[in-house]
C-alpha cells in the first residue's frame, strides 16, 4: 500500500483576514457570520450555476467556484463601517461598493485534472427560483471537501475548512518534490509577504492574509518541527504578480506531516474594572456565551436586560455576553446581580437558544421571577436563572440554598430540560428524595436536578463525609445521570463500587456517579496518591477540578495534584516533574469506564513549577482536551502557537489513548492568567477557551475588543483554537 507524506500548507484565514470595511450596525451580525461550528459545504453544480462550475460554495458577501482547473472568490463588497464609535482599521481603503474576483490555479500543473467531492453531507440545498419547476433543484448534494488529485506528480490538493475559512492542503506522496507546486492569483492587484512570513494578497476591496505554514512530524511519539515557509517565484505570465510556492526543510518523507492548530479569533471583554469569564458555551450556530463577573461600570452592553451595576462598585456583580459568530458583534450583553456580588460558576444553552446560569450571590436583591425561593436564606445562596433566547427576559430566577453558606459551581442540563446543579455548603441544605438526607460533617458537597420551569425539585441530596467536601463539577452522560468530582478529606465519604475504596493523603479528589433520579450511586471511588514529594508519607493532595463525559458515558476528570504516587496507568507522563526544592503540582487528567471500576488511562502533565487543569472536554473521537493555568518554563508543548511566559493559561489535546500529546500550547501574554480558565468544543472539535488575563500583550486575533481597557487591569478574554481538517 502506498504510503503518502501529509505536506499541510493550510491557507488559513483566508476570509477572517480580510481588511476591508464591512457594514455593520449594533443590531447586526457582521458579514462572515459563521465563525462557529458550521462546516463550508461544497455543493455540486446540478445547473444552479455556470456549466463550468463543478462544486460551488456560498457565504455571507462573498461566493466560491470550483471548476476543473481553478478556483474562484467573489469577495464581499466593500462599505464603509464604524464599529464602537471608532473608524474601523483596514490596511488598504476600498471605494463603496467595489467589490473582487480572484482566481487561483496551478502552475504548470496537469491539463486534465478533476475535482470531486468528498465526505458526503446528510444535508442537501434546495433552490426554488422563478415558477417554472423544470428550473428547480432540489436534493442538491453537499460534501465537506473537495479533491484535486495528481495535479502534480504524486501531489494532491484538497480544500476544506468552514464558513468563515477557506483551507487547503498540499498531500505529497514520497518521492514527490513540494518544490514543484505553484500558485497562480488572477485579480490581485499586489503580492507580498510581510515580516512574519505571512502571505498578504492585495486586492479590490482589501488584503486577504493567509498565514505562514507551520509544519510538524509525529515519529516514534514525540514531535518534531519542519521548517517551512512561502516563497515567491517569478510569473512567466505576469511580470508584476509572483508565483507563490512553498519552501519545506529536510523532512522524513516516509512519515506524514502536518500543520499546527491556529489562533483564529482572539478578544478582551470588559471595562474600566476587573473582569472574569468563569464559563462559555458555543450553540448550534457558531454563537458564543460568555459568564463571568465585572466591577465595571462600562462593561460592554447591548440590548441588556439589566443596564447598570448594583451596589458599591468593589462587589462584582454577573454578565451575561452573547457574541455573534464571527465574534464582532454583541447580540446581547447585560448586568445581572443585587446589590452586594454575585458569581456565575455554570452556564447550558438549549437548542431553542434559552440560557440557563447558576452561581453564588450574597445579594439580598438579586433579580427574581418566578421563584422557587424567592429570599435569600442565608450568607450566601445559590441562584440558578433562566434566560429567554434574545436574553430579553428572565423565564424565571430563584435562591437556592439554606440559612447557613451555599455555593453552587455547576450547571448542567439534560435532554429533557431538567437542570441539574452541585457546589457545596455548610449544612441546612435543602434536600428531597435525597440519597443523603443529613450533612456528614463539616462541609459538604450537594447535588440537585431542578424541573425545567425551575420551580419544583426533583432530588437534592448531600455528598459527604466527616470532613470537607466539595464538589467542583458535573457532567451529564446521554441518560441524564449526575457524574461529580471533587475534593474530600473525609475518610468516611460514601464510596460504592471505588477504584480507590481508601482515602490516601491529606487531600483526595473524588469522582462519582449517581443515578438518573439521585436515589442510588452508580459507582463512587476515592482518586489520588498518598506522598507529596516535599512532607512525605500522608500530606500529599488532589482536587478534581472538572469532568466530561463522552458518548458512551465514560468519564474524564481533571485537576491538579502533589502526589510522587499518584495512581497512573497507561501515563502519557509517568511522573511528577516538580522540582523538589519548590512548592508546585502537576496537572493530571484520568479516563474512567462507565463503572467506574476501570480506568483507560491516567496520567500527569506538567513541568517544573505549578500546573493546573481547570476543564475538560471530549470530542466524538475520544480524543480530550484541557485547559488550565501553568507557572512551568517546561510545561511540555506541541505544535505551540506561542512562546511560554510565566504565569501563562493552556490547552491541550490528548489521543484516545491518552499516550500522546496531540497539541500544547500555552496562551497568554507577559501578564499573568491565572485566574480559572474555562474551555468548550463544537463539533468540528474547534476549542473556546475563556478566562482572565491582566496581559496588555495578550494574543490576539480578529478582535471585538482590540486594547485593554484598563492597561494594568484585568480583564476577560475569550479565545477560539481551530484544528484544520486532516
Amino acid at each position: 500500500m502506498k504510503r503518502t507524506a501529509c505536506v499541510l500548507l493550510a491557507a488559513l484565514g483566508l476570509f477572517a483576514s480580510l481588511a476591508s470595511p464591512a457594514s455593520t450596525s449594533p443590531d447586526r451580525s457582521r458579514s462572515a457570520e459563521a465563525f462557529g461550528k458550521l462546516p463550508l459545504h461544497f455543493e455540486a453544480n446540478t445547473g444552479q450555476s455556470d456549466p463550468r462550475v463543478r462544486y460551488l460554495a456560498r457565504g455571507a458577501g462573498y461566493a466560491l467556484f470550483f471548476t476543473d482547473d481553478e478556483a474562484v472568490f467573489g469577495l464581499p463588497a466593500a462599505t464603509s463601517r464604524v464599529q464602537k464609535g471608532r473608524p474601523s482599521e483596514s490596511r488598504q481603503p476600498a471605494s463603496a461598493g467595489s467589490e473582487a474576483v480572484l482566481r487561483a490555479s496551478l502552475f504548470d500543473a496537469r491539463t486534465d485534472l478533476r475535482v470531486r467531492g468528498e465526505q458526503r453531507l446528510s444535508g442537501t440545498s434546495q433552490y426554488f427560483i422563478g415558477n417554472d419547476p423544470a428550473q428547480w433543484r432540489t436534493g442538491v448534494a453537499q460534501y465537506a471537501r473537495l479533491r484535486y488529485s495528481e495535479v502534480y506528480p504524486g501531489v494532491d490538493l484538497v480544500f476544506y475548512g468552514n464558513q468563515q475559512q477557506l483551507e487547503y492542503d498540499f498531500v505529497v506522496a514520497p518521492g514527490a518534490d513540494p518544490a514543484r507546486i505553484r500558485l497562480d492569483y488572477r485579480g490581485a492587484e499586489a503580492i507580498h509577504l510581510d515580516g512574519e512570513g505571512n502571505l498578504v494578497i492585495r486586492t479590490a476591496t482589501g488584503d486577504l492574509v493567509q498565514r505562514r505554514p507551520s509544519i510538524y512530524q509525529d515519529i516514534g511519539g514525540s514531535r518534531r518541527e519542519i521548517a517551512g515557509r512561502f516563497v515567491l517565484k517569478p510569473n512567466p505570465g505576469n511580470h508584476r504578480i509572483p508565483l507563490i510556492g512553498f519552501e519545506v526543510a529536510s523532512y522524513d518523507t516516509g512519515q506524514p506531516l502536518t500543520i499546527d492548530p491556529v489562533l483564529l479569533y482572539s478578544s478582551y471583554l470588559g471595562g474600566n474594572g476587573y473582569d472574569a469569564a468563569t464559563d462559555i458555551r458555543v450553540d448550534g450556530a457558531g454563537n458564543m456565551y460568555l459568564a463571568g463577573y465585572t466591577q465595571s461600570t462600562d462593561f460592554p452592553l447591548w440590548q441588556p436586560l439589566q443596564g447598570q451595576r448594583q451596589g458599591d462598585p468593589r462587589n462584582p456583580d454577573l454578565f451575561l455576553t452573547k457574541l455573534s459568530a464571527d465574534g464582532q458583534t454583541l447580540l446581547y450583553s447585560t448586568y445581572l446581580g443585587g446589590s452586594d456580588y454575585d458569581i456565575p460558576t455554570g452556564l447550558s444553552v438549549a437548542a431553542d437558544g434559552t440560557v440557563s446560569i447558576a452561581g453564588y450571590t450574597v445579594s439580598n436583591d438579586f433579580p427574581t421571577a418566578n421563584a422557587m425561593q424567592p429570599n435569600r436564606a442565608g450568607s450566601y445562596d445559590g441562584f440558578v436563572a433562566q434566560l429567554r433566547a434574545d436574553g430579553q427576559r428572565l423565564l424565571f430566577s430563584t435562591y437556592f440554598g439554606g440559612p447557613s453558606l451555599d455555593r453552587i459551581e455547576a450547571l448542567a442540563q439534560d435532554g429533557y430540560g431538567n437542570i441539574h446543579v452541585a457546589g457545596w455548603t455548610y449544612g441546612n441544605f435543602p434536600t428531597k428524595n435525597a440519597l443523603q438526607p443529613n450533612p456528614g460533617g463539616g462541609e459538604d458537597g450537594f447535588v440537585a436536578m431542578l424541573t425545567p420551569t425551575g420551580r419544583n425539585v426533583v432530588y437534592s441530596t448531600y455528598f459527604g463525609g466527616s470532613g470537607f467536601d466539595h464538589v467542583n463539577d458535573l457532567a451529564l452522560d446521554s441518560g441524564g445521570r449526575a457524574h461529580i468530582v471533587g475534593i474530600t478529606t473525609s475518610d468516611d465519604l460514601p464510596v460504592a463500587n471505588p477504584r480507590q475504596p481508601e482515602f490516601a493523603g491529606e487531600t483526595d479528589a473524588f469522582v462519582a456517579k449517581l443515578r438518573h433520579d439521585g436515589s442510588a450511586l452508580i459507582y463512587s471511588t476515592y482518586w489520588g496518591g498518598a506522598t507529596d514529594h516535599e512532607e512525605g508519607s500522608g500530606y500529599a493532595s488532589e482536587y478534581a477540578n472538572a469532568i466530561a463525559v463522552d458518548a458512551y458515558g465514560r468519564a474524564y476528570v481533571a485537576g491538579t495534584t502533589n502526589a510522587t504516587d499518584f495512581p497512573v496507568r497507561s501515563p502519557l507522563q509517568a511522573q511528577l516533574t516538580c522540582d523538589n526544592q519548590a512548592r508546585c503540582r502537576d496537572a493530571f487528567i484520568a479516563k474512567f469506564d462507565v463503572s467506574g471500576k476501570n480506568v483507560f488511562y491516567s496520567t500527569y502533565l506538567g513541568g517544573g513549577n505549578t500546573d493546573e487543569a481547570n476543564a475538560v472536554a471530549v470530542d466524538a473521537g475520544g480524543n480530550a482536551y484541557l485547559a488550565g493555568t501553568t507557572k512551568s518554563p517546561d510545561f511540555p508543548t506541541v505544535g505551540a502557537l506561542q512562546p511560554l511566559h510565566v504565569d501563562d493559561a493552556f490547552v491541550a489535546k490528548l489521543s484516545p489513548s491518552g499516550g500522546r500529546l496531540l497539541f500544547s500550547t500555552p496562551l497568554g501574554g507577559s501578564g499573568s492568567e491565572l485566574v480559572g480558565v474555562r474551555l468548550a468544543l463544537d463539533s468540528a472539535s474547534n476549542m473556546y477557551v475563556a478566562g482572565a488575563t491582566s496581559s496588555a500583550d495578550f494574543p490576539l486575533a480578529s478582535p471585538f475588543q482590540s486594547t485593554p481597557p484598563n492597561v494594568g487591569g484585568v480583564h476577560a478574554f475569550v479565545s477560539k483554537i481551530g484544528e484544520p481538517a486532516r
